[in-house]
Formats: C-alpha cells, structure tokens, sequence
C-alpha cells in the first residue's frame, strides 16, 4: 500500500510538471502576455547569474574591456564586461555595462566610482535599468 501512495504522488507531481510546462507554452504564443514571458525568461537568466547590472556612461572612447574589469574587480568579483560599440564603424560609444556577482559590492563600487576621473573622463555610474521593449519597425511600409 505505502509503495502505491509513493508511485501515485511521483506520478501526480511529473503530470503536474507537464502540465504547467504546456501552459507556460500555451501561454506565451498570445502577444501581449509574450512581452511577459519574455521579461520573466530574462530575469530568470539574468538575475541567476548575476546579481546586479550597473551601467557605466561617459567612458573614453579608448577604453578597454580590461582597463574597465580592472577597475571595478577592486570592488568584488565582476562576471561580465560590455562596452557598447556602433554598428557600422565599430568604435564605442562611450558607455557600457558591468555585471558584479555581489549587490553590496556593486553597490560600493557606484557610490565610490560615480563622479570619479578614468582615462580622462568623468564617469557616470549607476544601476542599470532594464531595457525598454520596442515597438518593431516596418520599413516596406509607404504610408
């Protein structure tokens, strides 16, 4: 009997699995709750594997990926570096973003660096906030 009770909740709890995997499916093929879906995937992805995102603006345009670690790993340990380049020259564009795997670290690091002068410039620190959704562009349009 207990190993009919036993067999009979695995069960319940892998059908209950499926089934809400199939809703979040089902769920997220409607556009408007699509934008939902989308946020939620990325702050699962996001925020579990880093704890906090802090955007770095008015860089020299000579600024490394490197130099940028460098100054912020003084803080605690930093998992990602971008600097934002353009598209068609590839030169930056004078800000970026820098992932730190420790809030209280990041946290200090933006409350000691915003302000301060690095290769010339005066940088503006803080966190960064989630990107804006657009709305698609239609270029065939001629209206």
């Amino acid at each position: 009997m207990k190993k009919l009770v036993e067999n009979t909740v695995f069960y319940s709890i892998i059908f209950l699995l499926i089934f809400l995997m199939f809703l979040v499916q089902t769920i997220c093929i409607f556009p408007n709750i699509n934008k939902v879906c989308k946020r939620l995937v990325n702050y699962i992805t996001i925020k579990g594997k880093e704890k906090m995102q802090i955007y770095v603006g008015n860089m020299s345009y000579q600024t490394t990926e490197e130099s940028l670690r460098a100054l912020f790993a003084q803080y605690g340990e930093v998992s990602s570096v971008k600097i934002i380049t353009d598209r068609e020259t590839g030169r930056a564009k004078g800000f970026g973003f820098i992932g730190m795997e420790d809030n209280s670290a990041g946290q200090s690091a933006i409350e000691e660096l915003n302000g301060t002068e690095f290769e010339g410039r005066t940088l503006k620190i803080n966190e960064a906030k989630p990107r804006e959704e657009r709305p698609k562009r239609n270029f065939n349009s001629r209206f």
